[in-house]
């Protein structure tokens, strides 16, 4: 892979998705803005939150640790 295709494939971002839902942090049924595939973030009290799906969609706030294993950076 050329240095060119590697920049662009490093900076690819995703389809940024908003969804409606009840921040379990903040208790208020508001907008959430997806970071990652995996992560939104609640427009009211700024919480990063984790989409699990099993039978029914739940956010769950998450810790850094877990953001930056998704974004790829070693712990």
């Amino acid at each position: 892979m050329s240095f060119k295709e590697e920049v662009l494939k490093r900076l690819q971002l995703s389809k940024t998705e908003v969804v409606q839902g009840i921040c379990p942090t903040c208790a208020e049924r508001t907008m959430l803005i997806s970071l990652t595939k995996e992560i939104y973030r609640c427009i009211t009290c700024g919480g990063d939150l984790r989409q699990y799906i099993n039978g029914k969609i739940s956010y769950i706030p998450t810790t850094d640790m877990q953001k930056d294993n998704l974004s790829g950076e070693k712990v």
